[in-house]
């Protein structure tokens, strides 16, 4: 575990983009075979951030819910890197996983 947490270090460019993504509202969210243009990771943001404003004594709760969005987002990107051998498993495998233990 400790190993997958230092190489999301690796991935410092991926932050980066991530978060000029978010500042300026871009956004790329791809809904089966069409090219949806939505700024999701901002959207999530904001009520987050609103919620969180609203009701302080969640900021616990919304401290975890951001380290899972943000593993679960890196994890999205690795999953989809072009080399088959550099990918990693996908939420929905891991979720599988989870949920029916094979």
């Amino acid at each position: 575990f400790a190993y997958e947490l230092l190489s999301y270090f690796e991935y410092h460019f991926y932050a980066i983009d991530f978060m000029i993504g978010v500042l300026l509202w871009r956004g790329d969210a791809q809904v089966g075979d069409r090219h949806m243009w939505f700024p999701l990771h901002s959207a999530v943001l904001f009520l987050s951030t609103v919620t969180v404003i609203e009701h302080p004594s969640l900021i616990p709760a919304f401290f975890f819910l951001t380290i899972s969005y943000v593993m679960g987002t890196i994890g999205f990107m690795r999953s989809h890197y072009p080399n088959p051998w550099d990918r990693c498993k996908s939420i929905v495998e891991v979720s599988s996983v989870i949920a029916t233990g094979k």
